[in-house]
């Protein structure tokens, strides 16, 4: 048995001490030895001396300088099913546990091999963003949208890099990407008859929300500035690679070069705080707009995963642990996959997946109608009321500082 664990750290090294379990990383970022702060990722102390695999295995300094050095899907893919089967050999259960959803795909339906596709694809990825004109990529964007429209819709004209690849892919191939994917895909997980399960815990979005902005703010006072522009100055933070487009990171990245330009004089600490408060915006619109995507991309799954509400437990580790072993583990892989199938589920998923206007909306909810809206509205740059740890002048003051003089070498004259 496998199981996946998606989003809940804390499950999953309890699950690891009572059933003897050892956990392998599903986070795309976590993997990276440098990416430490943005990543989120798990301390030893934290592991509780629990063996995880899959932490630390890529060095990104390496990604940086050998464009051919990757760590791709399909790496990953292969030393996953490599580690289950070691750890199974042991007598212990595998705890996937991560968000990634593309990588969790993979693992379950396989991917498609290396060898199958475009030599031009690796090639190009890199040099293109630069290379070719806006009106170039207006037009292939425009051919993607005409050859390929559903995958089309699903990526922003401005993400060069998947709109360069499945530019290529759609043309060479002849294929839209679905084809391209699952038309030739490696060993899927049925085929290897692995008994996947898995938990999706979830909040609603009113309540998750507070939560997810609030750790973006903790991971910026935690330093996430300070690592990234170690990174870039390293010269290690390339546009290749996988970190440079990781949520936190990118943001940023964006953050670092605005501030960069900003001319020194009387208005430059407003307009420092302007950018900031900018910055920590767009990372929590991005991280909000992930964890939507991960429940609308968990929910077309009828088969592996079961949907937990995490607030009837009332934050009872210990009670949440008992309930995945008697109701997941301990039951038949068929009575397993009928409790997932079930009415009761599908309306937890259609609960967790509705749009921000329908939680609005739910006249069951009108006494939280105004402490929802307050979460889900979108709120003006230099709104303090959106703030958490910044929301006190004296740390917010105290970052902006720091700010200064990461960047600024001559923090007197400013």
């Amino acid at each position: 048995m496998i199981f996946f664990s998606i989003c809940s750290q804390r499950l999953s090294i309890e699950l690891a001490k009572r059933l003897n379990g050892e956990i392998i990383n599903v986070d795309s970022v976590q993997m990276y030895q440098e990416c430490t702060i943005g990543s989120n990722k798990i301390s030893k102390n934290e592991m509780q001396n629990i063996p995880h695999h899959l932490i630390d295995n890529v060095s990104l300094k390496r990604c940086a300088h050998d464009v051919k050095y990757q760590y791709t899907v399909h790496q990953f893919y292969k030393d996953a099913h490599k580690l289950c089967a070691e750890i199974l050999s042991r007598n212990r259960i595998p705890i996937l546990v991560g968000g990634s959803a593309y990588y969790i795909d993979a693992f379950i339906n396989g991917v498609v091999p290396e060898n199958s596709q475009p030599e031009t694809i690796s090639l190009l990825s890199r040099d293109e963003s630069t290379a070719v004109s806006d009106s170039e990529w207006d037009r292939r964007y425009k051919i993607l949208q005409e050859l390929d429209p559903e995958y089309a819709s699903k990526i922003h004209r401005n993400d060069l890099y998947r709109l360069n690849r499945s530019y290529h892919i759609v043309t060479t191939t002849g294929k839209t990407m679905k084809q391209y994917k699952y038309g030739e895909l490696n060993c899927k997980a049925d085929e290897n008859k692995l008994d996947i399960r898995g938990a999706i815990l979830y909040l609603e979005r009113y309540k998750l929300y507070p939560k997810l902005e609030k750790r973006c703010e903790e991971l910026v006072e935690l330093g996430l500035i300070e690592e990234v522009y170690g990174l870039l100055q390293q010269g290690i933070l390339l546009d290749h690679t996988v970190p440079y487009r990781a949520i936190g990171y990118r943001q940023t990245i964006d953050f670092i070069n605005n501030v960069k330009t900003l001319k020194k004089g009387p208005n430059f600490d407003s307009s420092l705080q302007y950018h900031f408060f900018r910055f920590l915006q767009e990372f929590k619109q991005a991280t909000r707009k992930y964890s939507k995507h991960q429940n609308t991309w968990f929910k077309k799954d009828n088969e592996y995963y079961e949907w937990i509400e995490a607030e009837k437990f009332g934050g009872n580790l210990n009670a949440m642990t008992n309930y995945v072993i008697d109701n997941i583990l301990n039951v038949s892989q068929e009575d397993f996959k009928k409790h997932v199938q079930s009415e009761e589920q599908m309306i937890l998923k259609t609960k967790a997946c509705r749009a921000e206007n329908e939680v609005m909306r739910d006249s069951t909810a009108k006494g939280n109608a105004t402490r929802r809206k307050t979460f889900l509205v979108k709120s003006k740059t230099n709104d303090m009321n959106c703030l958490y740890i910044y929301k006190d002048h004296g740390i917010l003051s105290n970052r902006l500082n720091q700010i200064k003089r990461l960047l600024f070498e001559n923090v007197s004259s400013i």
